[in-house]
């Protein structure tokens, strides 16, 4: 009885500050990109475009979120570029010819399943959930190749000095946690707001 009353937060309203949080986390990585793009190499000028380009398409998203428009396009031309950069990514990634022409044309495939499936399958008032999925399987599947790729190679390099280490292990983990997600979100999720919105603002 004497311990004082604390201010009662809703799990929604955790949620929602998560929500505005994560709209502006790109911001730290794209500012980090601009001071140390000079004389960098082309990968690392890749994920400058991954990091410029979801700054871009999170912007435009999160305005029109917030004027109450659809906003559900976006995420269709945003996989479409999105995957094809990181097909990029990893084709300049790996040194072996044929690892290289593998990933581009598995790569290339993805991406053209992208505007497929907004013509055949979910159109652009329909979240890209199919697209998504195949991206995030490519992506899981490529990153796992690449650390092998780095155990067989023949120098003895420290991993943690090259920058594509930890951007494969970003792209592991997000590809890798957000799949289910994605699979869920046209059949689970518009069942219950709440669970809607404490998924994806969690996520």
């Amino acid at each position: 009885n004497y311990l004082p009353k604390l201010p009662v937060v809703s799990f929604l309203a955790q949620v929602k500050a998560l929500f505005y949080i994560s709209a502006l986390a790109p911001l730290l990585p794209f500012l980090l990109s601009l001071f140390r793009l000079q004389n960098k190499t082309q990968v690392y000028r890749i994920i400058s475009w991954v990091v410029w380009w979801g700054l871009f398409i999170q912007a435009i998203s999160f305005s029109l979120w917030y004027f109450k428009q659809n906003n559900l396009y976006l995420t269709h031309l945003y996989v479409f570029v999105e995957t094809g950069l990181l097909t990029g990514l990893y084709y300049h990634s790996f040194r072996n010819n044929r690892a290289a022409t593998w990933v581009l044309l598995i790569g290339g495939l993805a991406t053209l399943f992208v505007p497929i499936n907004t013509l055949f399958f979910q159109s652009l008032t329909t979240f890209n959930t199919y697209a998504i999925t195949v991206e995030n399987s490519l992506l899981i599947v490529v990153s796992i190749y690449y650390y092998l790729y780095l155990l067989s190679g023949d120098k003895l390099e420290p991993l943690g000095s090259l920058p594509m280490f930890w951007a494969n292990a970003a792209i592991l983990l997000y590809a890798s946690g957000s799949i289910l997600i994605h699979l869920a979100s046209n059949y689970l999720l518009p069942e219950s707001l709440y669970l809607q919105n404490s998924v994806w603002g969690i996520h």
